[in-house]
């Protein structure tokens, strides 16, 4: 079940990952795309003048870096989903692809994985929630991402 966090309007959602690693070609790109969501993770908290214009800059560019992005987010423009909870994660010295947190704010699942799918190795397995509201997904390619069964 989603938990509030108390002063935010947010809502976090448990998090885990599973057998991730970077695929090695693609893995400075994926810590570049985490290091500029995590200076932007707290979008939802700027004033609507600076959302208006951040998040059309974080569009872009996942845009420039991200073909699943491209793909998702539809035709060319500043306009698109913006994966903020990317900026809690990290890609460790061996590799691996882990949370630096429990929870997130606002994950997109679905979303979240199947951009990852780009820069994870095949067999990655994400899941949000907890208990009976626990969603899965499983990396079987790039911009190939499979729904796991709940436990």
């Amino acid at each position: 079940m989603p938990k509030h966090v108390s002063g935010k309007s947010s809502v976090e959602v448990p998090v885990r990952v599973e057998q991730a690693r970077v695929r090695p070609d693609r893995r400075e790109k994926l810590q570049d795309l985490i290091a500029r969501l995590y200076r932007r993770r707290s979008h939802a908290r700027l004033s609507t003048w600076d959302q208006l214009r951040y998040g059309p800059e974080i569009a872009d560019y996942l845009r420039r870096r991200s073909k699943v992005y491209r793909r998702v987010a539809g035709e060319p423009g500043t306009e698109g989903p913006l994966p903020f909870a990317l900026g809690f994660f990290r890609v460790t010295s061996e590799g691996a692809f882990e949370p630096v947190a429990d929870a997130l704010p606002d994950p997109q699942p679905e979303l979240l994985a199947r951009l990852l799918s780009e820069f994870l190795e095949p067999g990655a397995r994400l899941f949000f929630g907890e208990g009976a509201g626990e969603t899965g997904w499983a990396v079987e390619g790039e911009d190939d991402v499979r729904p796991l069964e709940s436990a």
